[in-house]
C-alpha cells in the first residue's frame, strides 16, 4: 500500500476525524487541492519533501530502506474552531498509539510518524484560519 493510500485510511479508521469530515469511504480528505465546492471542513494533504536523498538505511538492501517524507496536511473549514478541532484530531490519528485501528495501519505499513509541527495559516479559499499540521514518515517504499 502507498505512503498516500496508507495516510488515507488512517485517517479513515479515526473516530475523530470522521465525526469531522464523513464517514468510511466518504471523508473529505484530498490529494493537494479539494474540488470545487466541496462541504467544509475538508482536509487537504500534500508532500512537502519526499526525495531520494532523504533515504535512511541501507539501501542496497530493500528491506532496509526508510524514506523520510515531509506531508503537510491542512484544514479548511467555515469556522477556526472546527478547523483547530480537525488538525487536532489528525495530529491524534498519526501519533496517539492509543487508536488501535490506526496504530495497526501503520504499522502494517511499517511506517512511523514523528516531528508534529503545528501552526496557524491563512488560505486563499476560507477567510477563517487555515491551521496546518506537518508531519514527518518514515516509510519503507518498498513495502
Amino acid at each position: 500500500m502507498s505512503l498516500r493510500t496508507t495516510l488515507h485510511a488512517t485517517l479513515q479508521a479515526s473516530p475523530a476525524v470522521c465525526a469531522l469530515i464523513g464517514e468510511g469511504g466518504a471523508i473529505r480528505h484530498y490529494p493537494v487541492r479539494a474540488p470545487q465546492g466541496t462541504a467544509r471542513p475538508y482536509l487537504v494533504s500534500q508532500v512537502i519533501i519526499g526525495q531520494a536523498e532523504e533515504t535512511h538505511g541501507n539501501p542496497d538492501d530493500a528491506e532496509d530502506v526508510l524514506d523520510e517524507t515531509l506531508v503537510q496536511f491542512t484544514a479548511i473549514a467555515d469556522d477556526v474552531d472546527v478547523a483547530d478541532a480537525l488538525i487536532r484530531a489528525v495530529r491524534q490519528a498519526f501519533i496517539d498509539p492509543t487508536l488501535a485501528e490506526c496504530r495497526a495501519l501503520l504499522d502494517a505499513a511499517h511506517i512511523t510518524a514523528a516531528g508534529p509541527q503545528v501552526r496557524e495559516g491563512v488560505s486563499d479559499e476560507v477567510d477563517a484560519g487555515a491551521p496546518q499540521l506537518d508531519l514527518t514518515f518514515f516509510h519503507n517504499p518498498n513495502t
